[in-house]
């Protein structure tokens, strides 16, 4: 992504205005851990994303976009956001 930049344990209030000021344009994906490891996530809109919630991975998928891997808080219901579709393979493209 951003040279020598780690999203990961940081704030997305704090990864989002740095991927922003890149220029990147940054999708979302929350996901559920259960206490053996697994989980499961899916893409949420950023309208659902607080700020506060914590990076856990951060991965290109374009010259100027970024998947968020976003860690569901223990407040946060597993599968209670609303799901959106994956964006198209060229969705960064407007």
């Amino acid at each position: 992504m951003i040279e020598g930049y780690q999203a990961r344990g940081k704030p997305v209030a704090d990864v989002r205005a740095t991927m922003e000021r890149a220029g990147m344009k940054i999708h979302y994906l929350v996901k559920w851990s259960n206490p053996d490891g697994s989980g499961s996530g899916y893409n949420v809109d950023v309208a659902h994303v607080k700020d506060d919630w914590i990076v856990e991975h951060a991965q290109r998928i374009a010259s100027d976009a970024v998947t968020l891997t976003i860690d569901a808080p223990a407040d946060v219901p597993k599968d209670s956001l609303p799901m959106i579709q994956p964006p198209l393979s060229d969705w960064w493209q407007d």
